[in-house]
């Protein structure tokens, strides 16, 4: 079948059929009447989307499409027949023009949706409509109306989860036919796609349609060689496979080939998701296809970070203090070492990650050294925020390399860190250090542009939410989940950072860091959600309290203590009604109401086992129950925080 994605045609209402002047003439009947029937109404053109289509070839064969008239209404008070409507089915991914062929009409994105492209006419109506008390034998009748006519464009974009894209001749109708039933053409030679040819591959029980796009080569968003008739295909895929042939001399100027024509033909094209792979391993030897791989991975970095080193000098120019948090140690460590990243455990993922700590820190000292941008770096586990000395340690720090002109990289320990004093993700990190040097901003970079009411990656009607002041008012209809290949966490850790800097004063932005210069598009375009923070009147001992990303246990406690609690009093033993987890002298611990809701969260004077012999007695009684002097006060009122 030979594929066809644009198509001019012609289409035609049937017209409503006229309504009869008839008068009865019955034998033996007198004083006879009008009888006439109305018109039938005229047949619709009608466009249904059709999931098993893929080309409008049938459309260049037959480009006039008139659908049946109305029948003329009849004596005896017959109604005509209604022309039958005229159904055309077209391709998922159809989209309909005008004569111009630049005003959309119509857009088909799900299979089996119908528009109705040209209304059929009404049918006339007949003399019988016409009777009346003053005028028993009307003779008058209407015509029918005329059905509706027009020509229009139909220009097919193909709809797929998955793009295959690439210069000519890099594999890309190979890998289609490796991972899907489809049958396209191979050959040595370039050119041998001509028109995109689609897929199914099945995944986790799950169908995935993949397109592969013809070669995309220079000029081609200007129309050169079949240029735009490739690129529009593009538009509809979910996600981008950036096959790249590894043979080619330069495979970074390959690459940036291809991306400048996606960024010339529409930016938006840049927004998608993009997969890179090196393709015809095969023909070159094991070890040099590690040494390319990783030098090329290099180069792709590198072209974003000079950009993102541009956005630090121009804010540092401003006389602004910048604090840059980074992940990427572990993940660096194992494409130096060509290691599996989920396959490691926590032994050998502390090993690669000290292997990865160089390769990340030369990576920053190379490009920031360009733009006179000095920089240091900050290993820091969650027990160097958690612990008050550690923390106080840790601002004094930062404070010291701001005097010194210093940037500050600051990366989780994950040499030393075990699963339980760790962070796990970069952003409820990024959020304490906020929170610890009184920063007035925090910027999290994700691969979307911000939150939004739904996940835009399946759902088209999902709409970025641009301002949240209260969480429980502005996000209680919101799900989200996330997680990133190289990277643990997603939307969800994202959300639990936004807290932390919303209760310690600090406003936060979720931004898309896929862009080039990311800063600088927050800055002109405001494209982002930003979160606003609660105006603060904490003192930094209480910001770092309500901080705590681990409280270590809770206690339950009545309603006279919480109201205590309220007018600003400390919590004592009597009022305490039961203990959760253990701790102990000096941890952060929740404070919780009947209904285990969250009211405050302090400073232990007592372990989780001194309380559970001491909780629902009167303070005066704690000597003679521990055996010991000890405070009074389970958690003093300088050492909580009402919530």
């Amino acid at each position: 079948m030979k594929f066809l994605d644009q198509v001019k045609i012609y289409v035609k209402a049937g017209d409503g059929g006229n309504g009869s002047p008839s008068f009865r003439r019955e034998k033996f009947i007198e004083y006879g009447g009008p009888d006439g029937g109305d018109g039938g109404k005229g047949g619709s053109v009608i466009l249904k989307s059709e999931k098993n289509l893929n080309t409008l070839i049938d459309y260049r064969y037959q480009q006039h499409h008139k659908a049946e008239r109305g029948e003329n209404g009849m004596g005896q008070n017959r109604t005509g027949k209604g022309g039958e409507d005229l159904i055309l089915k077209v391709p998922l991914g159809t989209q309909v023009f005008e004569e111009d062929n630049k005003t959309l009409i119509y857009d088909f994105i799900k299979s089996g949706e119908e528009f109705v492209t040209a209304a059929g006419g009404r049918g006339g109506l007949g003399n019988t409509r016409f009777k009346s008390s003053t005028n028993r034998a009307p003779k008058k009748f209407t015509k029918g109306t005329l059905g509706e006519e027009f020509t229009i464009w139909l220009q097919l974009k193909t709809i797929a989860d998955i793009g295959i894209i690439g210069l000519p001749n890099a594999g890309k109708s190979s890998l289609l036919a490796s991972i899907t039933n489809a049958n396209p053409k191979i050959a040595n030679y370039q050119f041998t796609t001509l028109n995109p040819n689609l897929g199914v591959a099945s995944y986790d029980n799950k169908e995935i349609t993949i397109a592969d796009i013809p070669g995309l080569i220079e000029g081609a968003h200007e129309g050169t060689g079949l240029g735009v008739q490739f690129l529009k295909h593009i538009e509809r895929c979910k996600t981008l496979l950036h096959l790249i042939d590894i043979t080619n001399n330069d495979l970074e100027q390959s690459y940036h080939q291809v991306k400048n024509e996606l960024k010339n033909y529409s930016p938006d094209l840049l927004k998608k998701k993009e997969l890179i792979i090196l393709n015809k391993i095969d023909l070159i030897d094991d070890e040099l296809t590690s040494e390319i791989t990783k030098e090329f991975s290099k180069k792709i970095r590198k072209k974003w970070l000079s950009s993102f080193a541009k956005d630090v000098q121009k804010l540092r120019s401003k006389n602004k203090k910048i604090i840059i948090v980074s992940s990427g140690a572990i993940a660096l460590g194992c494409i130096k070492m060509n290691y599996n990243k989920k396959s490691l455990k926590l032994d050998k993922s502390q090993a690669v990650a000290s292997i990865g700590q160089i390769e990340l820190m030369n990576l920053f000292s190379n490009i920031f050294s360009k733009y006179k941008l000095n920089i240091s770096q900050i290993l820091l586990t969650l027990e160097d925020t958690e612990e008050r000395r550690r923390s106080l340690n840790a601002k004094r720090t930062f404070e010291n390399l701001f005097d010194l002109g210093f940037i500050p990289i600051v990366n989780e320990n994950d040499t030393i860190a075990t699963t339980e004093i760790k962070y796990g993700d970069n952003d409820r990190l990024a959020s304490r250090v906020a929170q610890i040097t009184n920063a007035d901003t925090l910027v999290l970079l994700s691969d979307v542009d911000g939150l939004y009411t739904k996940n835009p990656k399946n759902f088209k009607d999902a709409k970025i939410i641009k301002k949240v002041e209260n969480f429980n008012e502005d996000l209680k209809n919101i799900n989200v989940k996330g997680n990133n290949e190289f990277g643990s966490g997603g939307m969800s850790t994202k959300l639990e950072a936004a807290k932390i800097c919303q209760l310690s004063g600090c406003n936060m932005i979720i931004a898309n860091g896929l862009y080039l210069s990311p800063i600088d598009k927050i800055i002109k375009k405001n494209n982002c959600t930003l979160f606003i923070s609660k105006v603060s009147k904490l003192d930094a001992r209480k910001k770092w309290i309500i901080s705590s990303i681990s409280p270590k246990g809770g206690l339950i406690i009545d309603d006279g203590a919480k109201k205590a609690l309220k007018n600003g009093k400390s919590l004592l033993a009597a009022g305490i009604k039961k203990v959760s987890g253990k701790f102990n002298k000096g941890d952060h611990i929740k404070i919780l109401d009947k209904i285990n809701k969250e009211c405050a969260r302090g400073l232990c004077s007592f372990s989780s086992s001194e309380i559970e012999k001491i909780l629902g007695h009167h303070s005066k009684e704690i000597k003679k129950i521990l055996g010991y002097t000890a405070k009074s006060e389970v958690v003093h009122k300088d050492d909580m925080v009402e919530i």
